[in-house]
């Protein structure tokens, strides 16, 4: 029946699908005409409940959408140089390098106002 209902749907004539599945063509018939009546008003069901009144959610424009992603690609990317630098800042203590723990902490300053600003503009 299944087979029947997939190969009507498929655009195969109801004598070849009777013919190929072994439901009787009576039933094959019945299966076209219902298969191509309009479909009911409700896409949901008969049982569904009504949309709720109001706006309904939308998703965001695609251009809203790489605005989001590209605010979540600078701020991971300020977020992991600052981890990075500040790993440096503290490799830099033990092996007396102060050049190098000034450097990295002079680079973490500006990353974290990229990370700050990119969060408030949100």
């Amino acid at each position: 029946m299944a087979m029947a209902a997939s190969m009507l749907r498929h655009g195969h004539a109801p004598l070849e699908v009777a013919a190929a599945t072994g439901v009787p063509l009576a039933l094959v018939q019945l299966l076209a005409e219902h298969r191509t009546a309009a479909p009911p008003a409700d896409p949901a069901g008969p049982g569904s409940a009504p949309p709720p009144p109001g706006p309904q959610p939308t998703h965001p424009p695609p251009a809203t959408r790489r605005h989001h992603r590209w605010q979540a690609w600078v701020r991971y990317t300020a977020g992991t140089a600052m981890i990075g630098n500040l790993g440096l800042a503290l490799a830099a203590a033990p092996t007396h390098l102060p050049v190098l723990g000034l450097a990295s902490l002079l680079l973490t300053c500006p990353l974290f106002a990229v990370l700050l600003l990119s969060t408030i503009s949100q």
